[in-house]
């Protein structure tokens, strides 16, 4: 998947959408921005999103880290944006070949 399509994928798993009407991104808080909010390279954007899951979701994400080749105690610690981001999508079934 390409960093766009991440975004909008995790932006509509958030409760993010797009409106046409106004050319914005309204967030599930009523916030609006005039572009998807950047998950895939702003760590402090992802991880807001998944401090809202539930802790299953966070530690199967750490297997899939795992899988991806990250080794360490706890990979969610160190994962890079761009990793929560694929790790995220894999666990909610969203990843695209």
């Amino acid at each position: 998947m390409t960093p766009y399509e991440i975004n909008r994928a995790i932006a509509k798993e958030a409760g993010w959408a797009f409106d046409k009407s106004d050319d914005m991104w309204n967030g599930p808080n009523g916030e609006e921005e005039s572009r998807c909010p950047c998950f895939y390279d702003e760590l402090d954007l992802i991880q807001a999103v998944l401090l809202k899951e539930p802790q299953e979701v966070r530690n199967n994400m750490c297997h899939v880290l795992f899988d991806m080749g990250l080794r360490f105690v706890c990979d969610l610690l160190v994962a890079t944006a761009a990793q929560r981001c694929e790790a995220y999508l894999k666990v909610k079934g969203l990843w695209k070949v």
